[in-house]
């Protein structure tokens, strides 16, 4: 009997510690709603639970969804691996490994990362995010709004979501039409309707329309949009040049600076200062043959 007593109460003990596993994420916002199992581990690295099976969070107005999570007192972290998904706001993040530190509450993501909102898509290999709302992506990263398409190597996102800078040799398609450079910074409106675009370094654009293509290069390039994402002007500043053709003549042109209007995506009045130059080439018509 008094071994059967004493089997009994040890049962009673760890099944106590682990009935209380779901408390030990410091913290007065974290809570566990859901795992199949959880363990408790104490030593002198401190405090280590790991939660298995469908799990569940909550960390304020954040939702956590994972396979598995642990959480290192130590380290000061919580990581989450296999099929992690955060639901934050209206975004909804996807990745293969979050890490959360709690010391300044920045989480990191790696894998296939992708980041759902309501009218844009980011996609990259890793990325980080910040209490602030800001969010940083790197590894050929994907931009994917409204219209158009992006493509850089890696990507910032401000705080309050109405800026995005893409770095090293980013570009922008937009149906047929390019835009690329050394760095730029598209300012937004409602989250996926651009306001103005700025490309620095080395800036490029290609722009056709039904009767038109244009071919620009400038050290500084200026882009601004209607609301209905059309291009209304461009300024470009430095080492001008480029090209505007229809069916019948080439207009090449160069300048220290240039100023371009557009009406319904086509390009209408053209303002070249200082050093300016330019010639108007006509193009030979290649007619079809009846045979």
């Amino acid at each position: 009997m008094v071994k059967n007593s004493r089997f009994t109460f040890i049962f009673i003990i760890l099944f106590l510690v682990s009935s209380e596993a779901g408390g030990q994420i410091p913290g007065d916002s974290w809570e566990l709603l859901h795992a199949e199992t959880s363990t408790v581990r104490y030593g002198g690295e401190g405090t280590r639970v790991v939660f298995l099976g469908d799990v569940r969070f909550a960390n304020g107005t954040e939702r956590y969804e994972s396979r598995r999570v642990v959480y290192e007192e130590n380290r000061g972290r919580i990581t989450m691996d296999g099929d992690v998904k955060l639901y934050r706001g209206g975004t909804t993040i996807f990745a293969d490994t979050l890490v959360f530190y709690l010391e300044d509450s920045k989480t990191e993501l790696k894998g296939h990362v992708c980041v759902r909102g309501d009218k844009y898509i980011i996609e990259s290999k890793e990325a980080l995010l910040f209490s602030d709302g800001a969010m940083l992506f790197d590894g050929t990263v994907v931009l994917e709004m409204d219209g158009y398409m992006g493509l850089a190597d890696r990507l910032q996102r401000s705080a309050s979501g109405d800026s995005v800078t893409l770095y090293g040799t980013p570009y922008i398609i937009m149906e047929e039409r390019y835009i690329g450079g050394d760095a730029m910074t598209l300012y937004l409106k409602n989250d996926d309707v651009i306001d103005y675009l700025m490309i620095s370094g080395h800036g490029d654009l290609f722009w056709n329309s039904d009767h038109q293509e244009m071919g620009l290069q400038s050290r500084l390039l200026y882009l601004y949009f209607t609301p209905e994402n059309e291009l209304s002007e461009v300024q470009a500043r430095g080492d001008v040049k480029g090209v505007i053709k229809d069916s019948e003549t080439a207009n090449h042109f160069y300048g220290d600076s240039m100023d371009i209007t557009f009406f319904e995506n086509e390009p209408r009045l053209v303002l070249l200062t200082g050093k300016a130059g330019g010639s108007a080439v006509g193009l030979e018509k290649k007619e079809e043959s009846g045979d």
